[in-house]
């Protein structure tokens, strides 16, 4: 089944919001936990989505940082 344009563009937020991390000046930086709260709440999913999204793209950023 191909993905639906509400879940195309959900993908395409989510891209450009983990690409965006891309050209941070800092990658260590604590304000990616805020920003990424922020941008999920931006996105006005279901409260159990949002704290999923919130949790999967910190461990996203977790990963990131961890890989030097």
């Amino acid at each position: 089944m191909k993905p639906s344009e509400k879940q195309k563009a959900l993908i395409y937020k989510i891209s450009s919001e983990i690409a965006g991390w891309a050209s941070t000046n800092d990658i260590d930086s604590s304000s990616h936990w805020n920003l990424i709260c922020e941008f999920c709440e931006s996105l006005e999913l279901q409260e159990n989505n949002e704290k999923w999204l919130i949790y999967s793209l910190e461990e996203i950023i977790d990963l990131i940082k961890r890989t030097k």
